[in-house]
């Protein structure tokens, strides 16, 4: 896969995640119970959530999800094996960050949804129908992140993290999200 293609697929995961942003946001959800200690360079869920210990994660370190200095976007960007399509932006600075991702998300029921968190606003969840910027992203997706791996912004806050069993958890600050085949938490 040519490195054009990588950016064309960050510019469309980037594309894909502001213009869900300007769509109308559903409540978040009420976390759960944590009891995980949590490793990284700014994350910190709120008191209650159940967010995984991204100790126990490897990082990729390998630079092949990392978009920094393509235009308008800083992060990066990455593929789970069950096909949702993430990223995360710090542009133009780390106070707008967000992450998200876009695909089936079998807790939420058929169909494909985006979910989305910012630096600075408690994440989101809500349908894509027929969304054309996903349809496009499917066509050259980012590379896909291996389970028991985390990848973090280069230049940013946000750290993602693949598990076994279909898990995907993202935060960028207090705010981000946790995906499993069951549960969708959102703080």
């Amino acid at each position: 896969m040519s490195i054009n293609r990588h950016v064309a697929g960050g510019l469309v995961i980037t594309a894909a995640l502001i213009a869900g942003c300007a769509q109308d946001k559903h409540e978040p959800a009420t976390p759960v119970s944590t009891s995980s200690p949590l490793t990284s360079k700014s994350a910190s869920p709120p008191t209650g959530v159940d967010f995984p210990d991204l100790s126990q994660f490897t990082e990729d370190t390998s630079g092949r999800y990392e978009q920094v200095n393509v235009p308008r976007v800083q992060g990066f960007s990455f593929s789970t094996a069950g096909g949702l399509i993430c990223g995360s932006n710090a542009y133009p600075d780390v106070e707008y960050e967000q992450i998200g991702c876009r695909g089936a998300i079998p807790a939420q029921g058929p169909g494909d949804w985006s979910v989305s968190a910012h630096a600075s606003e408690a994440a989101t969840v809500e349908p894509v129908p027929d969304d054309p910027d996903l349809a496009a992203a499917r066509q050259s997706p980012p590379p896909v992140l291996e389970p028991s791996h985390k990848v973090q912004a280069a230049k940013g806050i946000a750290v993602c993290a693949v598990g076994t069993a279909g898990l995907t958890a993202c935060i960028v600050g207090d705010h981000g999200f946790v995906l499993t085949p069951t549960a969708t938490t959102l703080f």
